[in-house]
């Protein structure tokens, strides 16, 4: 089995995720000025309100990311998590054939359930709003089929970095995991 294939197995519980590590908040290059960009126009300041209430909403998507994770490591389905991240989330795809890998032929996870335990705003970059997420995963194990014990894993608290876009409607643009 590939480095990377383990890897992804490990999902829910190492978050070892093959190309993740380092700095735990996904990669955002702030663009550039060009010398083609057009002197800035004025535009309303959002309130401190309407800046509130955008932070409350950003975040209580994450909340629903994240339950909507944990949920999946019962069931094996990503789905409802995957349909609130954008189809360019690589990491996404990569952690749903993970979880699928680790369902594969009748395997389950046992345990290992998320909470985020809090959220941070960071930037604004290329990839939408980055912010970085404090998650608590019980322990969990992986079993085969035949239940067999694959991998286990202990408590522990991760951070997730996410970088979220608004196009009418909040969705993960990218995902960087690391352990804390």
């Amino acid at each position: 089995m590939t480095s990377r294939t383990l890897a992804a197995l490990a999902l829910a519980g190492a978050l070892a995720l093959a190309g993740c590590g380092g700095d735990p908040e996904p990669k955002v290059a702030d663009p550039a000025p060009s010398a083609s960009t057009s002197a800035p126009t004025a535009s309303a300041s959002p309130t401190a309100s309407e800046t509130a209430d955008t932070q409350q909403a950003y975040r209580d998507f994450i909340e629903s990311y994240v339950d909507a994770i944990s949920r999946s490591l019962s069931t094996g389905d990503p789905s409802e998590w995957l349909a609130m991240s954008s189809p360019e989330c690589k990491n996404c795809k990569s952690l749903a054939q993970g979880l699928a890998d680790g369902f594969a032929n009748g395997g389950r996870i046992d345990g290992g359930s998320w909470r985020a335990l809090s959220s941070r705003f960071k930037t604004t970059g290329n990839l939408g709003q980055v912010w970085n997420v404090r998650v608590e995963q019980t322990s969990q194990t992986w079993l085969s089929s035949t239940g067999e014990v694959v991998r286990e894993f202990p408590p522990r608290t991760d951070v997730v970095g996410l970088a979220i876009t608004d196009a009418g409607e909040l969705k993960v643009r990218e995902l960087d995991l690391r352990t804390s």
